[in-house]
């Protein structure tokens, strides 16, 4: 009995010793792993600088444009580098030097934060060591790939922003526009997609350059030459190929048609006559329109075909005729506005007769000719979801369209009338972003 109980006190006491010397081999290799110095993390980020969406004079977005010369900085569209900032600062080190190598070049650069330019696009190797005071190093090796998207618009002028001035008139007394000869704006669809794309996707940078044109259509205006009040303006394609100089055309944004169609004098006339959906002369003006553009569109494709483009985006024409409950305008808006002219009647046999038919005629030469036809607009616009609301110029919420008064409002004359406003072309915007993601042009978006 005796042997047993010494036996279990000495267990015990063994059990106790080998867990103490357990816990001091821990505590010290704790203390060990305490005092050695830690390693340097090497790592580093970068972002290509922005390219368009620089604001320049008088506030307005740089475009690079000249409005006096007509043409486009060459530098800009055809730019010698594009810088790069790179950022590898480790906060965990008090003392320590970087150093840079580019394409097995090795820099004089020392600081952890620096811009670098590069002379061609395309794949490049960088590496970073980080070397701490006391001698120890770490380097982290990584691809950069310099792009540059050229994205090109073109078109009339729901492309050029007409009824959204850069500076509206009723706070400047005058308003004022990148271009105002062809009321061409920042606050256009195309435009704020390519600024959406520079903001939003900081490995890629952006050059945007725009021809669009209030008043342009397929055969005056875009293939043909234009007549802009007293000027004759050139083709706009001719216009787009001297700028680009050879280069590459990432994405050509397109909208046209409307004025083939004779948008404008359908819409004073169903202001004007009491039944437009009736007269004969209206429906002869929608027929002839109608029939010239599959014409047109083969002159247009043709013209593409000939130059260096690698994708032609365009877009269909919003439904514009319908208040915010989905039925057509009905002498609307309330308040008193020269498109309270125009009656439910005539409200639905434009977007009957007039608007679906555009978009299919738009559609059919997109399938023809390889383009891609940017969709979601027409339906959103109507409100073709049975969860939102439609957004015409009779809407009372969110209206997307300018009427009469607007147009007199924002720039001083009824030439923006039933055109998209600023939400509207936030929408165009988001579909032309979608579609350039949808066709591998860039990238999805970080937000």
């Amino acid at each position: 009995m005796q042997n047993s109980i010494r036996r279990f006190l000495l267990l015990i006491l063994l059990l106790s010793t080998n867990a103490a010397v357990i816990e001091a081999q821990q505590t010290n290799s704790s203390e060990s792993l305490t005092l050695q110095p830690a390693r340097p993390l090497a790592s580093f980020i970068w972002r290509m600088q922005d390219r368009f969406g620089v604001k320049g004079k008088n506030d307005l977005l740089d475009y690079r444009w000249d409005e006096v010369r007509e043409v486009y900085d060459p530098l800009y569209v055809n730019p010698k580098s594009w810088m790069i900032d790179f950022d590898g600062c480790n906060p965990s080190l008090a003392t320590g030097s970087y150093a840079w190598e580019i394409d097995g070049q090795v820099l004089t650069e020392t600081r952890c934060r620096f811009s670098h330019p590069f002379t061609a696009q395309g794949d490049h190797s960088v590496k970073l060591t980080v070397t701490t005071a006391t001698g120890e190093s770490a380097t982290f090796d990584s691809v950069v790939t310099v792009k540059d998207l050229f994205i090109v618009s073109i078109g009339d002028s729901y492309a050029s922003g007409e009824g959204n001035p850069d500076k509206p008139w009723e706070v400047v007394k005058r308003a004022r526009w990148i271009d105002s000869r062809c009321h061409r704006s920042a606050t256009a669809g195309p435009a704020l997609a390519a600024l959406e794309i520079e903001k939003n996707d900081p490995h890629t940078a952006v050059t945007f350059i725009s021809f669009a044109c209030s008043g342009a259509g397929l055969k005056d205006g875009l293939t043909g030459e234009f007549k802009k009040g007293s000027a004759r303006l050139r083709p706009q394609l001719d216009q787009v190929v001297d700028a680009a100089k050879g280069r590459p055309i990432d994405a050509l944004l397109i909208s046209i048609g409307g004025n083939d169609v004779n948008f404008g004098a359908l819409v004073l006339k169903a202001i004007q006559l009491r039944h437009a959906e009736t007269d004969i002369s209206t429906a002869r003006l929608v027929r002839d329109g109608l029939n010239i553009l599959q014409q047109r569109y083969a002159d247009l494709g043709q013209r593409l075909r000939t130059m260096n483009v690698t994708k032609v985006f365009i877009t269909e024409y919003p439904v514009i005729v319908r208040n915010q409950k989905k039925s057509p305008c009905d002498h609307s808006p309330k308040f008193p506005d020269l498109l309270n002219g125009i009656s439910k009647a005539e409200a639905d046999w434009a977007e009957r007769s007039v608007i679906r038919p555009l978009n299919d005629k738009v559609r059919e030469a997109a399938a023809l000719w390889g383009w891609v036809y940017v969709t979601g607009i027409a339906d959103k616009f109507s409100g073709e979801d049975p969860e939102t609301i439609a957004h015409g110029y009779c809407a009372e919420d969110e209206r997307w369209v300018r009427t009469f008064n607007d147009s007199w409002k924002i720039q001083g004359n009824e030439k923006g009338t039933a055109h998209p406003n600023q939400l509207g072309h936030s929408w165009y915007a988001k579909r032309l972003v979608l579609a350039l993601q949808e066709n591998g042009v860039v990238a999805a978006l970080a937000r």
